[in-house]
């Protein structure tokens, strides 16, 4: 009864694995529960679509691809961002360097520049106010303390 129970367990984890893999040029757009995760954050709009035509995008658009670091769906820390053409609604993208962003976009990426929350993740937006009040009363009671 063990083995069967174990051979279900072992084949319905291969099948999840092989399932849910991910593939190749993808990122996923939301929040992970615990865990790192890869966003594209739209930035600017693609002026000469015809550039890419052979893709296949139905609305391409110049995004940022980063990494984030979350717990409990909040992102704490970012990093790794680089440039992609993406459609709006898809998760596909391909990667670009600065040429192909200034060819596709007409500017620069340090005209573009990056998202807000990549510089400031919004777990800091959260965190950085109930961390100030909780030294503040930290403050407060060690000079209570002290007079």
């Amino acid at each position: 009864m063990r083995w069967l129970l174990f051979s279900t367990v072992l084949i319905t984890f291969a099948i999840d694995v092989m399932a849910f893999e991910p593939s190749h040029a993808k990122a996923r757009r939301g929040w992970a529960l615990i865990g790192s995760s890869e966003n594209i954050a739209e930035v600017a709009d693609v002026v000469t679509p015809e550039a890419i035509a052979e893709v296949g995008f139905a609305e391409p658009v110049i995004g940022y691809k980063y990494s984030d670091f979350s717990v409990f769906f909040v992102p704490l820390f970012t990093g790794g961002g680089s440039y992609v053409v993406c459609d709006r609604d898809g998760d596909s993208y391909i990667p670009l360097d600065d040429a192909q962003v200034l060819a596709l976009s007409g500017q620069t990426p340090d005209d573009i520049g990056t998202p807000f929350f990549y510089k400031v993740p919004f777990g800091w937006l959260i965190l950085g106010p109930f961390l100030a009040l909780q030294a503040l009363a930290f403050v407060q009671r060690w000079r209570a303390v002290g007079a």
